[in-house]
C-alpha cells in the first residue's frame, strides 16, 4: 500500500511493539493493545518506609505463601515449569560425580567455590562487556543468600535501600531480615528505572536528611513486571549512584532469559548493568537455580570494591557451598546448559504471548498486561475498582487457583488493582478454562458495585 520494503515494514512493527501499541500473538501476526492503565502515569513517585512497614508486610507475604500452598492451580510461582528443566543430564552427572569423585559427599567445602565452574561463569559474562575473572567470583547458596551478602556487606541495621516499586516481594523479605528502611520509587511497568526520576528522589532523601547506602534491584526482565532499564539510560543511572555513594546491588537471575533465541545465544541477551559498571560501584548478583535445576541451589556474587569483605562474611555464615551441586552443575555448563536455555527461551516466548492474548480475551476492559521481551512473568494491571487481594480469596476458595497480588510487590497500597501471573505452567499447571475463571471473578467485581 505504502511502496515500502519489507525491512522497513518490520522496522515499523517492531517500533510500535517498543511503544507499546501492538503486540505480537502467536499464529496470528500483530495485535493491536487495549488502553495502557492510567496507573503507569505514577512513575517517579516516591515513599519513605521504616523497618516496622518492612515486618508488616512480611508477615502479608507469608501469609499469602502459605494459603497459595492449598491451591490446585499454581499460577503464582517464579520458577520453570519442571519438565523442561534437563533432569536426565543431571542425573547421569550426578552419577559421574559420585563415582569419579565420593570424597565429595564426606568433606567440607571450603572456599570460594569450584574454581572451574566460576571460570566458566566469569568467562560468559565477559563476553557481556563485564571484566571478571574466576577470582572476582564468589559461589553462593541461590541467589537471595548472594543478595543477602551484598547488604550484610554494604549496609548497618537502619540503613535506607531503594528500591522499585512494584519490587519482587523476596527483596521487601529480605530487607526486613537486616532491619533495613526503604525508599520506595515506582517504576514504569514497560520502561523501568529512568534517570530523571532516580535523581527526584535522592534530591528529596537528601532534603529530609535520609541517606541512601544501597540501590537493590533487576535491570533485565525485572520480577514481577518483566521491564528492563533502557539501554541509553543505564549509565546516566550508574554515574548518579556512584556520585551520590549508593551502592548498586543487582540482582541478573532473569538476564539469560530473552525471548528472541539466535543461533549465539548471546548476541540477543541483555548486559547486565555491571558490564557499564566504570567505578566498580555494582555488586553483580545472580543463580543459575531458575535455569538449570532450582533444587540445586546454585547462585554467584562479585562484590566489587567490597568483594573481600563479602568473603569473610560467606565464610562466617556458611563456611562455603556444597561441592556436590557445584560439580554437577560444571558438568553441564555451558554447552548443555545452551541447549536447555534456547528451548526455555522459545518455550517462555510462546506461553507468555498466549496468556498474554487469553487475559486480554477474559479479563474487563481496561486491563493492561505489560510489554516484556523476556522471562515467563505477566504484571496484570486491572480497573482501579477490582481488589486483588479479594480477587485472590475469591479464586482460591471458589476454584483453588492462586496467583501472586499486586500488594506484597509493595510497601504502600499503590498496586491492589494489579497482579502477577507466571506463564512457563501454562497447559500443564493451568490452562484456558483457569484464566477464565480469573476474568469472570474480575467481571463480577465490577457488576456488584
Amino acid at each position: 500500500m505504502y511502496q515500502v520494503g519489507i525491512n522497513t515494514a518490520y522496522k515499523a512493527l517492531q517500533t510500535l511493539e517498543d511503544l507499546g501499541v501492538i503486540f505480537a500473538e502467536q499464529k496470528s501476526g500483530y495485535v493491536v493493545c487495549h488502553p495502557k492503565a492510567s496507573t503507569h502515569s505514577n512513575a517517579g513517585t516516591f515513599s519513605f518506609s521504616h523497618d516496622k512497614e518492612l515486618t508488616q508486610r512480611a508477615t502479608i507475604i507469608r501469609r499469602w505463601a502459605e494459603n497459595s500452598k492449598q491451591a490446585k492451580v499454581r499460577m503464582d510461582l517464579a520458577t520453570g515449569e519442571p519438565e523442561l528443566y534437563p533432569t536426565r543430564e543431571l542425573q547421569a552427572a550426578s552419577y559421574k560425580v559420585i563415582r569419579s569423585n565420593p570424597s565429595v559427599l564426606t568433606k567440607y567445602a571450603l572456599g570460594a567455590g569450584l574454581f572451574e565452574l566460576r571460570k566458566k561463569i566469569a568467562s560468559r559474562y565477559n563476553k557481556l562487556g563485564c571484566q571478571l575473572k574466576a577470582e572476582d567470583i564468589l559461589m553462593t547458596n541461590g541467589a537471595t543468600h548472594a543478595l543477602t551478602l551484598a547488604l550484610q556487606a554494604t549496609t548497618t541495621s537502619g540503613d535506607w535501600v531503594l528500591v522499585e516499586s512494584p519490587t519482587y516481594f523476596g527483596f521487601l523479605q529480605i530487607l526486613e531480615s537486616l532491619k533495613l528502611n526503604v525508599v520506595s520509587i515506582a517504576i514504569d511497568p514497560n520502561h523501568g528505572l529512568e534517570h530523571e526520576h532516580l535523581v527526584s528522589v535522592i534530591e528529596q532523601s537528601m532534603s529530609e536528611n535520609i541517606v541512601i547506602k544501597a540501590c537493590l534491584l533487576q535491570a533485565n526482565f525485572q520480577n514481577p513486571t518483566g521491564c528492563s532499564i533502557k539501554p541509553s539510560e543505564r549509565s546516566k543511572i550508574l554515574e548518579t549512584f556512584y556520585q551520590n555513594q549508593i551502592v548498586v546491588v543487582e540482582d541478573d537471575t532473569f538476564g539469560e532469559l530473552p525471548h528472541d533465541s539466535p543461533h549465539d545465544l548471546m548476541d540477543c541477551r541483555p548486559p547486565p548493568l555491571k558490564a557499564k559498571d566504570t567505578h566498580n560501584n555494582v555488586i553483580l548478583c545472580s543463580s543459575l537455580s531458575k535455569l538449570i535445576s532450582p533444587g540445586l541451589r546454585i547462585g554467584f556474587i562479585n562484590g566489587a570494591a567490597v568483594h573481600e569483605q563479602i568473603k569473610t562474611l560467606h565464610h562466617a555464615t556458611s563456611i562455603g557451598c556444597t561441592e556436590l551441586t557445584q560439580r554437577i552443575i560444571s558438568q553441564i555448563y555451558p554447552r548443555k546448559f545452551n541447549t536447555t536455555l534456547g528451548q526455555l527461551r522459545e518455550y517462555y516466548k510462546d506461553c507468555s504471548n498466549v496468556v498474554r492474548a487469553l487475559i486480554l480475551k477474559h479479563f474487563p476492559s481496561g486491563t493492561s498486561v505489560t510489554l516484556f521481551k523476556g522471562g515467563y512473568l505477566l504484571w496484570v494491571t486491572l480497573p482501579e475498582d477490582i481488589d486483588t487481594n479479594r480477587l485472590f480469596d475469591r479464586a482460591l476458595a471458589e476454584h483453588g487457583i492462586s496467583f501472586a497480588p499486586g500488594s506484597i510487590f509493595s510497601l504502600k497500597q499503590t498496586h491492589q488493582h494489579a497482579l502477577r501471573i507466571n506463564c512457563s505452567s501454562f497447559g500443564k499447571a493451568f490452562n484456558e478454562t483457569d484464566i477464565e475463571h480469573l476474568g469472570a471473578l474480575a467481571h463480577s467485581f465490577q457488576e456488584s458495585k
